[in-house]
C-alpha cells in the first residue's frame, strides 16, 4: 500500500490525476483490515489530494476530515511520500478544499491551524510546507495579494537557509504574483516565468498548469498576447 501510494503521489504531481486517483482508492480499498492510523490518515491523505486534483471537492473534503480524524489517533506522524508532518500538511490542504467550497471562514481556520501546528513542532521543511501552501497558495487561491506577501518571504528565506527545493519557487512565483497584482508589473512578469522554470527543473509540481495560467492572466492584463505552451 505504501509503494502504491507513492506511485499515485507522483502521478498527482506530474499531473496524471486520473491515474493517482485510481490508486489512491485502491489503497483505500486494500487498508480495510488495518488498524495502523498513521498509516490510514496518510492513505486518506493522498486519495483527498488527488480527488482535489481531480474537481472533486466534496469527496477531498470528506477524505481529509477522514484523515485528520485518523491523525488525531495516531497524534504525530510523518506523511511518507512527502516528509511533512500530517499535523499541519493535512489541515492546510483541508483549507484549500474549503475554500473551493465557499466555506471561507473554516477555510481560513484550518489554514492557520496548520500553520501553527507546523511553527509549534519546530519542523522546518513541515513549516516551509504551511507556509507556501496554508499562506502563500491560499492568499494566491482567493485571491489576497496582500496577505499572500509575509508567508512569502518567509518560506523564500526558509528554503534558502534550508536548501528546501520545491517550496522555494512556490514562494518565489506567489510573491512574483502578488507584487504584480499590487502594482509592479515588468520585473515581477519575469520573476514568475523564472518560477515555472524551476518548477520545470524539479520535473513539475502539482497546479502547474494552474500557475502557468495565473502568468498568461497577467500578461493578458497588460496586453501583451505571448503565452507560455
Amino acid at each position: 500500500m505504501r509503494a502504491l501510494s507513492g506511485l499515485s503521489t507522483i502521478y498527482y504531481t506530474q499531473g496524471d490525476s486520473a491515474r493517482g486517483i485510481e490508486l489512491a482508492i485502491r489503497c483505500l480499498t486494500l487498508s480495510s483490515a488495518i488498524k495502523n492510523s498513521a498509516l490510514l490518515a496518510h492513505l486518506h491523505y493522498n486519495a483527498g489530494m488527488v480527488a482535489w486534483r481531480c474537481g472533486k471537492i466534496s469527496e477531498a473534503v470528506s477524505y481529509q476530515e477522514q484523515a485528520l480524524r485518523q491523525m488525531q489517533v495516531a497524534q504525530s506522524s510523518l506523511s511518507p511520500n512527502w516528509g511533512i508532518l500530517h499535523g499541519s500538511v493535512i489541515p492546510v490542504q483541508l483549507a484549500l478544499d474549503l475554500l473551493y467550497l465557499g466555506r471561507v471562514c473554516d477555510a481560513a481556520k484550518a489554514a492557520e491551524e496548520g500553520v501553527r501546528y507546523a511553527r509549534e513542532s519546530m519542523h522546518l521543511l513541515t513549516l516551509g510546507g504551511a507556509l507556501a501552501i496554508g499562506g502563500a497558495q491560499f492568499a494566491l487561491d482567493q485571491p489576497q495579494p496582500d496577505n499572500a506577501l509575509a508567508p512569502c518571504e518567509e518560506v523564500i528565506a526558509l528554503s534558502e537557509e534550508n536548501g528546501f527545493a520545491e517550496w522555494l519557487p512556490w514562494g518565489r512565483f506567489i510573491h512574483s504574483w502578488a507584487m504584480f497584482e499590487l502594482g509592479q508589473t515588468g520585473q515581477r512578469l519575469l520573476e514568475m516565468e523564472t518560477g515555472l522554470t524551476e518548477f520545470d527543473r524539479l520535473g513539475g509540481v502539482p497546479r502547474l498548469q494552474y500557475l502557468i495560467a495565473v502568468r498568461a492572466a497577467a500578461l493578458a492584463r497588460i496586453g501583451r498576447g505571448m503565452m507560455r505552451s
